[in-house]
C-alpha cells in the first residue's frame, strides 16, 4: 500500500531454501519504506519487523528479525515492474542457519 506517492507499508512472507532439501528459513515481515518516485524510477528505503522459522534436519527455530531494507524499482510501459532490493538482516537468539543479508530481484504486473 502506498500513501501519498512517498511512504509503503508491505507485508512479504518468504522462503529461502537451505544448501539441502532438509535446510532453509521462512519468514515473514511487515515493512515501512519512504518511495519517492522519480519518473519511472521508485528507490525506495526503509525497516521491517517480523518472524522467522529456520529448519535444519529435525531441528527448528522460530526467533524475531529486523531489517534494514535498499531498493528500486521501474515501470515499463505502466504495465511491466522490475524490482531489485537488498535487505540486512537481524535475527534473534542464535540462528541455526548464519544469515545476515538477502538481495533479490522479480518482475510483476502493476495494476
Amino acid at each position: 500500500s502506498t500513501w501519498f506517492n512517498v511512504v509503503t507499508f508491505e507485508g512479504e512472507a518468504a522462503r529461502i531454501p537451505g544448501e539441502t532439501t532438509d535446510n532453509g528459513m521462512s519468514s515473514f515481515t511487515a515493512s515501512a519504506l519512504l518511495s519517492p518516485p522519480v519518473g519511472a524510477l521508485t528507490p525506495y528505503g526503509g525497516i521491517g519487523v517480523g518472524l522467522f522459522r529456520q529448519n535444519v534436519g529435525s531441528d527448528s527455530d522460530i526467533g524475531r528479525l529486523r531489517a534494514w531494507i535498499l531498493g528500486a524499482k521501474v515501470k515499463l510501459g505502466g504495465l511491466i515492474v522490475l524490482k531489485a532490493e537488498y535487505r540486512r538482516l537481524e535475527l534473534s537468539g542464535t540462528p541455526l542457519l548464519e544469515m545476515d543479508s538477502r538481495i533479490s530481484a522479480g518482475a510483476g504486473i502493476a495494476f
